[in-house]
Formats: C-alpha cells, structure tokens, sequence
C-alpha cells in the first residue's frame, strides 16, 4: 500500500524568508523548514546541533535527499535549480539551491555553516544514490567536500545478503527494514502554496525515511 493519510499544516508564518510545516507520515509529526535565506539555514543547523549536544550523543545521523531540476546534465556549465533536504530526527529543511548562491553571482553565498556541517567528521548521511548526489554537490555548488555519505542499499545488501539490493529504490529498502511503504500515491494534490510542492513534500519524506533507515542501521556508529 502507498503511503496515505499525508497531513501538511502549514504555520502560515508572516515572513517571506521561510515556512514551517508539520508533516505527518506514519503517524509521525515532522517539522519541516522551507527556505530559500541562509540565515534561516543556519538557525536549523544550530538548533539540532543544540540538540544533539543536549543529549551527549556526539555523533549526528543525518537522512540526505537532493531534488534536481529536470533533464539536469551535470556537465552543463550552469548550475542548476535544486533542493536539498536534511532530517535529523523529527525535524527537516528543505533549502532551495539557486544559481545565485554561487560566490560571485549576484546573490547571496551558501552559508559556512551548511558548508561545516556537511564536512563534519562526526556527521554520516544518509541516503539513496547518495554518492552520485554529493558529486553533483560538489561540482555544481562547491559543497559536500569531507562529507561522510554513506548508501543505505549498500548497508541493507550486506545484511541481509540480497546484491540486487545495491540496484533498488528507497522503498525496496525501506519495506525491508523499517516495514514503510514509501511509494507516492495517485492522484495526490496539495493546497496551492508557494513554499512546497507535492515534489518537494516527498522528498521531504524519503529523507526522514532514510533518516528511520540509518537509525535502523545504527549507521552512525
């Protein structure tokens, strides 16, 4: 069965830098950052490094997705229109990655805290094709250089001794591991609203879902 019963509710926040909604997947609240601002950025970034602090963990599991605009070719010379989401726990940030925040372009530069954050020793993400996606990072926004990536078929080949895994999807992982049917569900359409798409809120998922995955894992370790 696909994934059903999506709540979105949306903060409705009086500011044009960000939106905060609450997405429930499985029962689960996710809270999830949409931005385009750097500033907001870092604040996300700050708040569950805090967190993590508080609870003495010291290594940070992070759930990685990045949306790339349509028919991208990586070898084009412009960088293209992308997002990039994080999931730490129960809290996400979709950012919106422009051409304009390359340095020299006539807007605002990727904050150095996104770029710390991603190059942290202590911090392993997590994802699908994830490797592919850091390459692209690096290539295109000059980001993910030092970052721990680590391909969650990889992991679920290993355990449970099925190669073909290496080949499959998030949802042939996630049914496997952490029993979630993450397969997007026909005809589903969100309120009109300038923050997310229907896009956007499941890529938002299938990173709190690779998130559950390399928790799943243990991956951090």
């Amino acid at each position: 069965m696909a994934l059903h019963n999506i709540d979105v509710i949306p903060h409705q926040l009086p500011f044009d830098t960000h939106e905060i909604f609450e997405v429930c997947v499985y029962s689960t609240m996710v809270r999830t950052t949409v931005t385009r601002a750097p500033e907001i950025v870092s604040q996300w970034i700050s708040d569950v490094v805090s967190a993590n602090n508080s609870r003495r963990i010291g290594k940070m599991l992070v759930g990685v997705c990045v949306e790339w605009r349509p028919f991208f070719n990586p070898s084009t010379n412009n960088p293209p229109a992308a997002t990039l989401q994080l999931c730490v726990g129960r809290s996400c940030l979709v950012y919106h990655l422009n051409p304009i925040h390359i340095s020299g372009g006539g807007g605002p530069t990727i904050p150095s805290s996104l770029v710390n954050f991603l190059a942290n020793p202590n911090h392993t993400f997590v994802g699908i094709g994830v490797e592919q996606d850091v390459e692209n990072l690096k290539r295109c926004y000059s980001i993910g250089y030092g970052m721990k990536a680590v391909d969650l078929r990889n992991l679920a080949a290993a355990r449970y001794g099925m190669r073909e895994l290496v080949s499959g999807g998030l949802n042939d992982v996630a049914t496997m591991t952490v029993g979630m049917d993450v397969r997007k569900p026909e005809g589903f359409s969100l309120m009109e609203n300038q923050w997310i798409t229907p896009n956007l809120l499941f890529a938002c998922i299938d990173s709190f879902v690779c998130f559950e995955i390399g928790h799943f894992f243990n991956a951090s370790s």
